[in-house]
């Protein structure tokens, strides 16, 4: 059964590397392909059972070793660094148009915060990457000695910018030093100058002092000194004096220990930066403790306090200018840029195509049309394309130019070579590709497991093209059953393949009309990862027919797709309703039910009908390309664990609120930047660890932590329980099956340039009120424990 839609056009995943909407029809453009009448409307390891069996029975797998994984974090890089990258940060690319530099100025408080919490994230990275390639036991690939190199002149470049913001300091502090001096001493002085001056004269003066001999004159002087000392300590507006005193003592000192912290603190970043360019040592947790303790504390206090001190009247600024905050903030965005086009140059510029599939290739699958398509580039490729063009433009109403588009960019984009009937249907490239994107996503954020994990799918409908299959197994360590009812399909899916040196891992297989969608047990599978179709959207011929008209254009322009492949009884609803009601049978023995849907009023009427049928685990999302074709997507699952945020509620605009998936992901707090994002860390790593959890785990590098509970053990309900199950003498059951476990969790710190901020993120089980606890109880201690 082929269940393809109409020559549907190209429409992105909304998630990392969302496409650019087009300002007409164009690639973002491919909305040139017929489809169906379009609304105006906006638009501890897993504990179930282990899902990515082996590959099918018939279609034995074979063994591709995956490139290093990347490990994730502030600094994630996913894909190869580039070749040209330079080899020093002086030679990375800088912003085109740098504001011209204010002299003199003085650095801000917040300046030194963020380059401070930049460099912290680079060394962070850098510490990770050089305990997976000791981990590698000599091993190490050359993309890893890339990475780590690349690495370290960003972080090389961090540290000298925080010394240069140190080095301001140091010489602000050495430049007002005896100014500083001088006006404490005026200060300590200024009570007992004003007494001296206006003080009324004493009933005997010098003169009138009888003193039989010197040594009795003295004695007397000596004494009315000691009384004057007295009197300016004890009394009237000795209080006064008091106070000024010590503030003058106060300012010099705290002028004294900021001089010498930044000192200390410059030496140690120097040092810090010597080794790292050197090369010769390791770097260890030691060297990252450099960026935290009490003299960065004392660095930032000392700082705001003289920052503030002018506006008060109480210091006069004698030789600089206090940098304006549009300064400040100029200053911020150049060196940011900088810091960008270094981190993203081994992103961004990862043009060369990956060899082999896994997660160290998603950055390149996921930019991959990130940016309007040249057409001209694509025709100096590939002769046969640059054939169709007429003045740089492609003619999307001619069949033979839009079939030629779809093989040139599966040949430059993915290495594949495809053969395609005249008479079968022609899928847009991008369109595929952004289901792909968006089903990774949904895997990778549903498991414990290493996301290079093999996984077995299932593609219903593949076409002739059997393109789903083939873009899966590019981009992962999938394998694929391909079903169809086509006889003209599967044999050109089964050419496709074969050509393509993918039939150890896609097996293709005929199915007729009467048989069930879903038929695990006549694959010889028992479970599978997941399913995924594109059924037809049709529900008659005369329902197609009447659709091209609605468009304006003649019917099958450019649609070169048969019956068939179109049109099914009661449309795609009725198609995909066949599909859930298979699902609840089967339950768990596949863990993500998929379908792509192209009509609103289908996304919306098919989320009603798993409401009705109590299924509270699902996600939805929206592809979009150019400004008129949409398309959208559903999955479901009856296992535990739930997907991301940004994968389940792929749906932005309001209008769409109403069917939403509940929300997995909530900010609980947030606190300032000072208080340190290894102290606050360390306070929920102490946190975790005093609660019955069945796992916890805190990784201290990415500042991420994941733990399950076998109940609401935070609450008062529990301890109370706990309490008389002891009192009463039950003997504690001890847990230690991975499945009893009805919330899992992730706890991260996202470091902002101004606070703290404290995600909580439900990823497993069923209980939204579990969760909303979860979180209530995170805030109440982490605020005033």
């Amino acid at each position: 059964m082929n269940t393809q839609p109409a020559a549907t056009s190209s429409a992105p995943y909304n998630g990392p590397g969302a496409y650019p909407t087009a300002p007409s029809g164009g690639p973002p453009g491919f909305d040139h392909h017929s489809g169906p009448p379009q609304s105006t409307t906006p638009t501890a390891p897993y504990p179930g059972p282990g899902y990515g069996g082996p590959p099918p029975a018939a279609a034995p797998s074979v063994k591709v070793q995956p490139a290093v994984e990347h490990m994730a974090g502030p600094a994630y890089y996913s894909s190869p660094y580039s070749q040209q990258q330079s080899a020093s940060v002086a030679e990375a690319p800088r912003p085109s148009a740098a504001p011209q530099p204010l002299n003199p100025l003085t650095t801000t408080t917040q300046d030194l915060k963020s380059a401070k919490t930049n460099t912290q994230f680079a060394l962070r990275e850098y510490l990770s990457l050089q305990r997976k390639r000791s981990r590698l036991d000599g091993a190490t690939s050359l993309e890893l000695e890339d990475q780590i190199k690349t690495q370290g002149r960003i972080l090389l470049h961090d540290l000298k910018f925080l010394r240069k913001e140190v080095a301001v300091l140091v010489k602000e502090g050495e430049n007002h030093r005896w100014r500083n001096w001088l006006i404490g001493g005026a200060v300590a002085t200024f009570i007992p100058a004003v007494k001296r001056i206006f003080r009324r004269p004493s009933e005997k003066s010098d003169d009138q002092v009888q003193a039989s001999n010197r040594t009795e004159y003295a004695f007397w002087r000596s004494k009315a000194l000691v009384a004057r000392i007295k009197d300016s300590l004890l009394g009237r507006n000795s209080f006064a004096s008091i106070a000024f005193f010590v503030f003058a003592v106060l300012y010099v000192f705290t002028n004294e220990v900021s001089l010498q912290v930044a000192k200390t603190v410059s030496k140690r970043l120097k040092r810090l930066s010597a080794k790292i360019e050197r090369g010769d040592a390791e770097v260890v947790e030691q060297d990252a403790k450099l960026l935290e303790g009490w003299r960065w504390r004392v660095l930032m206090w000392a700082h705001s306090f003289h920052r503030q001190a002018p506006n008060k009247g109480l210091v006069i600024t004698m030789s600089s200018k206090k940098r304006r905050h549009s300064d400040a903030e100029s200053k911020h965005e150049t060196d940011k840029s900088l810091q960008n086009a270094v981190r993203h140059a081994g992103r961004g510029s990862a043009t060369t195509r990956p060899q082999q599939p896994g997660t160290h290739a998603d950055a390149y699958y996921r930019n991959l049309y990130s940016t309007e398509p040249d057409f001209n580039n694509f025709g100096r490729q590939d002769p046969a394309f640059g054939a169709m063009l007429k003045r740089g433009t492609l003619d999307f109403d001619d069949p033979a130019a839009v079939m030629q588009l779809t093989k040139t960019l599966l040949r430059i984009d993915f290495g594949l070579g495809i053969e395609l009937p005249e008479d079968r249907l022609c899928p847009p490239v991008p369109n595929r590709h952004n289901y792909i994107l968006w089903l990774k996503g949904l895997l990778d954020s549903t498991t414990y497991d290493d996301p290079d994990r093999k996984s077995v799918g299932l593609d219903i409908g593949t076409g002739a093209s059997c393109i789903y299959p083939l873009l899966g197994c590019t981009q992962r360590l999938w394998s694929f059953f391909a079903t169809d009812i086509d006889q003209k399909n599967l044999a050109y899916a089964r050419k496709n393949v074969q050509s393509n040196n993918l039939h150890n891992r896609i097996s293709v297989v005929a199915r007729t009309a009467q048989d069930p969608i879903l038929s695990l047990d006549s694959l010889g599978v028992d479970e599978l990862s997941f399913v995924m179709c594109n059924p037809p959207f049709y529900t008659s011929e005369e329902d197609l027919l009447e659709s091209a008209q609605k468009k304006s254009r003649p019917p099958l322009t450019a649609c070169t797709g048969a019956p068939v492949e179109m049109v099914t009884d009661g449309g795609e609803v009725s198609f995909v309703g066949k599909m859930l009601e298979e699902s609840l049978v089967l339950r768990d023995r596949v863990q993500w039910y998929t379908s792509m849907f192209g009509k609103q009023s289908s996304l919306e009427e098919f989320v009603n009908i798993l409401r009705e049928k109590a299924i509270d685990n699902y996600a939805v999302t929206e592809f979009v390309q150019g400004n008129k074709t949409r398309r959208w997507a559903v999955a479901w699952s009856f296992g535990p664990m739930r997907p991301s945020e940004e994968v389940a509620r792929g749906l932005k605009a309001a209008t769409w609120k109403k069917i939403l998936p509940m929300a997995v992901e909530s900010e609980v707090v947030s606190f300032p930047l000072d208080d340190g994002a290894g102290k606050l860390g360390d306070k929920i790593q102490g946190l975790m660890s005093s609660l019955e959890l069945t796992s916890w785990e805190w990784d201290h590098e990415r500042l991420v932590g994941i733990g399950r509970a076998r109940e609401n053990v935070w609450s008062r309900a529990w301890r109370r329980k706990k309490m008389r199950e002891e009192r009463d003498g039950k003997p504690e059951v001890a847990v230690t099956d991975s499945e009893v476990c009805r919330f899992g969790f992730e706890v991260a710190l996202r470091v902002g340039r101004e606070n703290i901020a404290v995600l909580c993120r439900w990823r497993e089980g069923h209980d939204q009120a579990i969760f909303e606890s979860f979180g209530g109880f995170l805030k109440t201690r982490l605020t005033t424990g």
